[in-house]
């Protein structure tokens, strides 16, 4: 099965650009525009609560691969979102991220499919005694929600293939596979993003 890959990057501010990467059930009914539209409206829900000198906008190229070793196998075109932070206000340290916690009812590996999404440029206006303020996780929340319930799309976390090289006894030999998101939750707690892996 093909998956699409939508990636959203992010400028303007120091340590920048950020990248974030959407996936997306590839096949019909669905396509890489819709994706690419409810991710650009999930961010533009989101970039209300950014400082306004992030801006970010969408790699026009949707790469379309195989779930079951991420090879791809199709580059579509799409029209891009883009914006920019709402909120002018200091801006938290860049390492401060929300977190939004993405759930699946599938296990792989004898564990739940789970996924993350990191939310840049938060600003002071957010903060609530060293943790992310109620206003900022129910807005956060509501943009997941809206994204998991279109009904343009489906987005998924692609739980990734495993090679015989890279097989261990807790972490055998697997094909990839994708498995539909059914809830979000914001952290309170803010995030560091230390690594991506693409």
């Amino acid at each position: 099965m093909s998956l699409f890959k939508i990636v959203t990057r992010f400028t303007g501010a120091q340590g920048s650009p950020w990248m974030n990467v959407l996936n997306f059930d590839g096949v019909g009914p669905f396509t890489s525009q819709d994706a690419a539209s409810a991710a650009a409206a999930f961010w533009g829900s989101c970039d209300a609560l950014m400082d306004s000198s992030v801006s970010w906008v969408q790699d026009p190229t949707v790469v379309v691969f195989d779930e079951t070793d991420g090879t791809p196998v199709g580059f579509e075109t799409v029209t891009t979102g883009s914006g920019t932070g709402a909120v002018s206000d200091i801006s938290l340290p860049y390492a401060a991220q929300g977190l939004i916690r993405l759930f699946t009812g599938n296990v792989v590996n004898g564990h739940q499919v789970r996924g993350r999404v990191f939310v840049p440029g938060i600003t002071r206006n957010n903060l609530g005694e060293g943790v992310l303020n109620s206003a900022a996780i129910t807005a956060f929340n509501t943009a997941a929600a809206t994204l998991i319930a279109d009904a343009n799309s489906s987005w998924v976390i692609w739980a990734r293939p495993v090679t015989a090289l890279q097989a261990t006894p807790r972490s055998p030999e697997r094909d990839g596979s994708h498995h539909i998101i059914e809830t979000a939750s914001t952290s309170s707690q803010f995030a560091v993003l230390r690594a991506r892996r693409d």
